[in-house]
C-alpha cells in the first residue's frame, strides 16, 4: 500500500511540475494570438497540446519518466494501448515541432520514441483484440486508432525526413507501414493461428505481422514464422518477396474493405456499402500515386545512371585525348631526349673524370703529408745515429795519430834519455 501511495505521490508531483511548464508554455502562444478566431486558435493550441513537452527541454525525461508511471498503472490492456497511442502521437508532434524550430538534433530523437511506441502499440492492440473482450465496435475503434497515429499527413511527413539521415527514414517507413498491416489483419486472425505461434513464443504484434506478410506474399504462416525465427524482420522479408512494406498494407486493406462492402451488400447496409466504396476509392487513388512514384522513382533513377555512365564516358575520353596528346608530346621531344642524353652522359663522364683527378689530387696530398709525417719521425734517429757515426770516424782517424804521437814520445823520451846520459859521461870525463 505504502508503494503506490509513494508512485501515485511521484505521479501529482511530476503532474504539477508538467502542467505547470506546459501551462505556461501554450500561455505565451496564445498571447500572441488573441484575435485570432476561435478555430484558428483552436487548430493552433491541438498543435501545441499534441507536442507536450519537447526534447529540447530539461523537463523531457521527467514527461517520459511520468508516461512510464501512468502505463505501469494501467492494468488494462485497451487503456493501455490507447496511452501508448497517445505518447506516440506527442513524439510525432514534438517532431514536427522541432523541425519548424530548426533544431535538427532534437528531431531524431523524438521520431525514434515514436517508432518505439508504434511497436509497444502493436503488440498491446493486438493483445487487446485477442485477450480482452472488445466488441466489435471497439475493436475497429482501437484498430483505426493503431492505423490513425501511423499516418502522417504528407506535408509534415516531409518537413520531418528533411531532418533524418537515410536509415533513419527507412527505419521510419517501414514500422509507420508494419503498424497500418498490423491495425488491418489482427482483427481477422484464427485463434487458432493465434494460440499455436504464441506457443512458438512469439507477441501478439509479431503475429499480426506474420500473418500480415502470409497473406501479401501467397506464403504459408509456417514458412513466414520460420523466417522470423532465422532473424528476418518484415521489411526484408517483403523485400525479398518483390514487395515494399506500403504495398504489403494497402493489399491487407483493400482484401479486408473488400471483404466487408460484400457482407454490407449482403445485409442490405446501403450506408456502410457507401462507406467502404468510397475507402476502397480511395485507397485505388493511394495505390495508384504510389505507383506513378515509383515509377517516377524508376525514371529519376535511370536518367541519373545514363547521366553518370555519360559523364564517365566523357571522362573517359578526356583522359583519352590527353593521353593521347601527351604520347604525340612525348614521340616529338624524343630527339631532344637523346640529345639531352648525349650531354648529359658527356657531362656525367666529364663530372667522372673531374672527380676522379680530385680523389688523386686528394690521394697524392694524403701521400705527401704521410712521407714527411715519417720523415720528421725518423729524423731524430737518423741525427743520432749520424752524430755516432762522427764520432766513430773521429775516434778511428785519431787512433793513428794517436800511435804516432805515442810513437814519437816514446822516440824523444828515448833520446832525451840518452843525451842526458852523453852530458853525464862528459861531465865525468
Amino acid at each position: 500500500m505504502l508503494k503506490v501511495k509513494n508512485v501515485l505521490a511521484t505521479s501529482v508531483l511530476l503532474t504539477s511540475i508538467l502542467g505547470g511548464t506546459h501551462a505556461f508554455a501554450d500561455g505565451n502562444d496564445t498571447a500572441t494570438g488573441s484575435n485570432v478566431s476561435t478555430e484558428q486558435q483552436t487548430a493552433t493550441t491541438i498543435s501545441a497540446s499534441e507536442a507536450g513537452t519537447t526534447p529540447d527541454s530539461f523537463l523531457y525525461t521527467f514527461d517520459k519518466i511520468l508516461e512510464d508511471l501512468q502505463l505501469a498503472m494501467t492494468g488494462d490492456s485497451e487503456k493501455e494501448s490507447e496511452l501508448l497511442l497517445q505518447f506516440a502521437k506527442e513524439r510525432l508532434a514534438e517532431a514536427k515541432v522541432m523541425t519548424e524550430a530548426e533544431k535538427q538534433e532534437f528531431v531524431k530523437e523524438a521520431v525514434e520514441e515514436y517508432m518505439k511506441l508504434l511497436a509497444q502499440s502493436q503488440e498491446k492492440v493486438s493483445e487487446a483484440v485477442h485477450e480482452d473482450e472488445l466488441t466489435g465496435e471497439k475493436q475497429e475503434d482501437l484498430t483505426d486508432k493503431l492505423e490513425e497515429t501511423a499516418n502522417v499527413d504528407e506535408k509534415s511527413e516531409e518537413a520531418i525526413s528533411e531532418d533524418l539521415d537515410e536509415k533513419t527514414k527507412e527505419a521510419l517507413e517501414e514500422t509507420q507501414e508494419t503498424t497500418k498491416a498490423v491495425a488491418n489483419v489482427v482483427k481477422g486472425i484464427d485463434e487458432k493461428v493465434v494460440q499455436s505461434l504464441r506457443d512458438q513464443g512469439f507477441g501478439y504484434g509479431e503475429i499480426a505481422k506474420i500473418v500480415a506478410l502470409a497473406e501479401a506474399t501467397g506464403k504459408t504462416v509456417e514458412e513466414i514464422s520460420a523466417a522470423v525465427k532465422d532473424g528476418k524482420g518484415f521489411g526484408e522479408l517483403a523485400k525479398e518477396n518483390g514487395l515494399h512494406p506500403k504495398q504489403i498494407a494497402t493489399m491487407i486493406k483493400e482484401k479486408r474493405l473488400t471483404a466487408a462492402l460484400e457482407e454490407a451488400k449482403t445485409n442490405g447496409d446501403d450506408k456502410k456499402v457507401e462507406q467502404f466504396e468510397k475507402k476502397l476509392a480511395k485507397l485505388e487513388e493511394k495505390k495508384t500515386e504510389f505507383s506513378n512514384k515509383k515509377q517516377d522513382q524508376v525514371k529519376e533513377d535511370k536518367e541519373a545512371t545514363e547521366t553518370s555512365e555519360k559523364t564517365d564516358a566523357e571522362d573517359a575520353q578526356k583522359e583519352t585525348t590527353i593521353e593521347t596528346a601527351v604520347d604525340v608530346k612525348e614521340v616529338s621531344k624524343e630527339p631532344v631526349r637523346k640529345v639531352e642524353k648525349q650531354h648529359k652522359g658527356a657531362n656525367t663522364h666529364k663530372e667522372q673524370a673531374s672527380e676522379e683527378a680530385k680523389k688523386r689530387e686528394v690521394k697524392a696530398k694524403e701521400e705527401v703529408e704521410k712521407r714527411g709525417e715519417k720523415t720528421r719521425e725518423e729524423a731524430p734517429k737518423h741525427s743520432q745515429q749520424t752524430h755516432k757515426e762522427v764520432q766513430t770516424q773521429h775516434a778511428k782517424q785519431r787512433q793513428p795519430q794517436e800511435k804516432t804521437e805515442f810513437k814519437n814520445k816514446k822516440t824523444n823520451k828515448h833520446e832525451s834519455e840518452e843525451h842526458g846520459n852523453h852530458k853525464e859521461n862528459k861531465h865525468d870525463k
